[in-house]
């Protein structure tokens, strides 16, 4: 990767829309951040990052450009793994050399990491998560960690003053972690809490209720979702003349396919996170088994988060169906927008 000639790149192909970009950024007059991510204890990201980070300081230097800050997070290690590899194998990488290779890549980034990064943030967790052994590529499909959303919240961390170059993160209890510990975790958390609330919501009712719609009549579907009334042309009439779609109409139901796979792909990682912790450490985030696809209509919504990121509000009356009962009364300017994409909007507003 040394060997890369980013004035070269940046003639053609995806290289030049990056620069390109970074340039017109740059021009904005705003300070413009490239965040890298990668790990440092094996792989190709322990020497990969680092030296993509030096290409981009050196072809900004030679541009001329000072306003762009070049940042990364580095992994240390976080996880090992299950079984070895035989004579066989080829390159691969081997948990026995982890702390090796980090110990390496952390004496080159504390003698020469100020030419790869302006700010560089350093996650880890001495609890290890286990996944199979895998040389890589589409063999290898690791669950979620914690720890590469710690990495990721690097990207809002705004140092107030100084020139600090790296910066480490620690959690209060040794054993747990909780909103508290999460950077800017007001913030952080009420998102969190939203997104998970609102693909239980959407997945497990919502959805399921659209569903049923394609079953039966109109009339008996609206008598027993009144809210749809709102997004949805009430007669199934398919002329718009309403200004709404018709629930069947297959422009919708791919919209709702759509947003269904977004949601489960959210859900996959919410559990996740929560889940893959590695052995005697727990977490005081969400409750993992109700962060899942269910097969039958779930209703309740106060279980899901925990902790302080958890809405205030009784528990008894936190439900989905308390939800639509609020959609139904919302008055006609507070529904901007119609048909799935607009029931999806709509139910992030207000399932928090």
């Amino acid at each position: 990767m040394s060997r890369v000639s980013l004035e070269k790149e940046a003639q053609a192909g995806q290289w030049q829309q990056m620069l390109n970009d970074i340039q017109t950024a740059a021009g904005s007059g705003d300070t413009t951040v490239i965040h890298l991510f990668g790990s440092v204890f094996g792989g190709t990201g322990a020497s990969g990052v680092p030296t993509l980070g030096q290409l981009l300081k050196n072809w900004l230097k030679d541009q001329g450009v000072s306003s762009v800050q070049v940042q990364a997070s580095l992994l240390l290690p976080y996880f090992d793994f299950d079984g070895v590899a035989d004579d066989e194998t080829g390159v691969h990488a081997e948990s026995r050399n982890f702390q090796l290779n980090t110990d390496a890549a952390l004496q080159y980034l504390s003698t020469s990491g100020e030419a790869c990064f302006d700010r560089v943030y350093l996650i880890g967790s001495d609890i290890k998560a286990r996944y199979g052994f895998s040389i890589g590529g589409v063999s290898q499909s690791n669950a979620a960690h914690l720890v590469e959303l710690l990495a990721v919240l690097g990207m809002r961390h705004r140092p107030q003053g100084g020139n600090a170059y790296a910066h480490v993160l620690s959690r209060a209890n040794p054993q747990q972690i909780n909103w508290e510990d999460l950077p800017d975790d007001e913030v952080v958390g009420e998102a969190m809490a939203r997104g998970a609330r609102f693909a239980v919501a959407w997945r497990n009712n919502i959805s399921r209720e659209i569903d049923d719609a394609q079953k039966i009549s109109i009339r008996s579907f609206l008598a027993g979702a009144p809210w749809a009334r709102r997004f949805f042309d009430p007669t199934g009439s398919t002329s718009g003349r309403s200004g709404r779609p018709n629930v069947r109409d297959k422009e919708q139901l791919s919209v709702q396919s759509s947003i269904n796979q977004y949601v489960d792909t959210l859900l996959q990682w919410l559990n996740q996170i929560t889940t893959n912790l590695g052995s005697g450490f727990k977490q005081d985030l969400f409750t993992a088994s109700l962060l899942v696809p269910a097969n039958d209509f779930v209703n309740d919504l106060h279980k899901i988060v925990r902790g302080k990121a958890r809405p205030n509000g009784n528990g008894a009356s936190d439900t989905i169906e308390a939800v639509k009962v609020k959609i139904d009364q919302l008055p006609d300017d507070a529904v901007t927008h119609t048909g799935m994409a607009g029931l999806a909007d709509c139910l992030w507003e207000h399932v928090s």
